[in-house]
């Protein structure tokens, strides 16, 4: 009776430590499973990253045309007087350049010419004068920033120059060339790969230049600078 007593006793324990074996291993097999799934889970929903800046976004060559509108101050001194004239117009013009992005920053070349309408006069009750600038152009360095990969902030300075027929006295003086200098800011859209939008301000100093009257004898220095405001659309090749 004693040892069927301790068989039983030594069954029970066996049938105790068996289940508590197998209770243990689905508790193992069901953490691995669930961080297997967890694993799964992060890997599949990655954090997102912010967007690459493409360098072949914008570089290379470009073509464009702008529309322009201007005001004009030309200053006069000699045998006309201290005296000064104003003018507005616009012009239309054609532009082409070439930009190479590193990282944020954009830098380029890039060469206008124009034509329109210029005008300004003066009269100091004896005698007239009359400027009519039928042609402007630049070539100047660009030099940009990326708010984003596809709008940049820019400023732009080189070589000004401009075409304009001088009247003394209602008498065609000459055809005259003015060199200066020119400057400016200016914001620049990317619509897509190809076309961009740009808006910008331009200011130009084109000298001084000394010029004689054949028929009035007048001798004068005009000294012209311009205040430009653009809008221009380009293609990139």
């Amino acid at each position: 009776m004693n040892r069927f007593v301790q068989h039983r006793q030594l069954a029970r324990k066996t049938a105790v430590i068996g289940f508590s074996a197998v209770a243990l291993a689905v508790s193992v097999l069901t953490t691995a499973h669930a961080a297997d799934l967890g694993g799964a889970r992060k890997t599949a929903y990655p954090a997102p990253v912010e967007p690459r800046l493409d360098i072949e976004r914008w570089t290379g060559f470009y073509l464009g045309a702008a529309l322009s509108g201007n005001a004009a101050r030309t200053g006069i001194d000699g045998d006309f007087g201290a005296d000064k004239a104003f003018a507005r117009g616009w012009d239309a013009s054609i532009l082409a350049g070439y930009n190479w992005q590193a990282g944020r920053m954009v830098y380029g070349l890039e060469a206008d010419i124009g034509q329109g309408r210029l005008k300004s006069s003066r009269s100091n009750g004896v005698d007239s004068y009359t400027a009519d600038f039928d042609a402007l152009g630049s070539i100047r360095a660009r030099a940009g920033y990326l708010l984003s990969p596809s709008f940049m902030i820019y400023a732009t300075g080189g070589f000004a120059y401009a075409h304009s027929n001088i009247t003394l006295d209602g008498v065609e003086t000459s055809k005259q060339w003015f060199t200066g200098w020119q400057g400016g800011l200016g914001t620049e859209l990317k619509l897509d790969p190809r076309w961009s939008l740009r808006l910008e301000y331009l200011y130009t100093d084109f000298g001084a230049k000394t010029i004689s009257g054949p028929v009035s004898g007048l001798t004068n220095t005009f000294d012209p600078t311009l205040h430009t405001v653009r809008a221009g659309l380009t293609f990139k090749f």
